[in-house]
């Protein structure tokens, strides 16, 4: 079994995704409450706008603004949102891909200690006509040994 690493990097990707969802959240509620504000005309209450001299009257004056504000916060959102939530996705893609580089590390260890063991001896004849008796494969000991 492979030991899980990196406990603070999964609980930053994790408090990461938590961040993302609830600025998308936050984001929708706050739109939503700018749109409604526009169109109740609450602009109107903050900001009189009765006195600026337009072509636009203060009603739609109001909700031009509440809309404009309100997809703004959502656009605005949604744009922290995908960074918070690529940067949370990112730091769990690394986290994977080192844990799959270990675990295939030990498999082809293990494979290797299996193979040494079921070495099927390669069986000659020498020179001189005796036996001589190889296996056909070498542990990693053996190689570095031989380069010795």
């Amino acid at each position: 079994m492979i030991k899980k690493r990196y406990r603070t990097l999964r609980f930053i990707a994790t408090f990461l995704k938590i961040m993302a969802w609830l600025t998308l959240i936050l984001s929708v509620l706050g739109s939503v409450g700018f749109i409604a504000a526009g169109v109740m005309g609450s602009f109107g209450l903050l900001f009189p706008l009765g006195n600026v001299p337009t072509q636009i009257d203060a009603v739609t004056l109001n909700l031009l603004a509440g809309v404009g504000s309100g997809l703004t916060m959502l656009l605005v959102g949604l744009f922290y949102f995908m960074i918070l939530f690529a940067a949370s996705e990112q730091i769990y893609l690394q986290i994977d891909t080192e844990h799959n580089t270990r675990a295939t590390a030990e498999l082809l260890e293990r494979y290797l200690q299996r193979q040494e063991k079921l070495a099927i001896p390669e069986i000659k004849l020498a020179e001189d006509d005796t036996l001589a008796v190889r296996t056909s494969i070498t542990s990693p000991i053996q190689r570095e040994q031989s380069k010795i």
